[in-house]
């Protein structure tokens, strides 16, 4: 998040590219955000719009 503002900020273009994941044999993926997870994120977000 912070690299892409500041990027964006000097005037970089930020170019996406697509990566493709592999089956898990074992175990599991928990990609599911909390609130607190959200709430801080935000407040990053906030931060860093204030400050860079």
């Amino acid at each position: 998040m912070e690299m892409i503002v500041r990027a964006t900020r000097k005037g970089y273009h930020i170019k996406q590219v697509p990566i493709t994941f592999a089956v898990r044999v074992f175990g599991s993926w928990n990609l599911k955000l909390g609130g607190s997870e959200i709430v801080e994120y935000l407040k990053g977000l906030v931060y860093l719009m204030l400050t860079a």
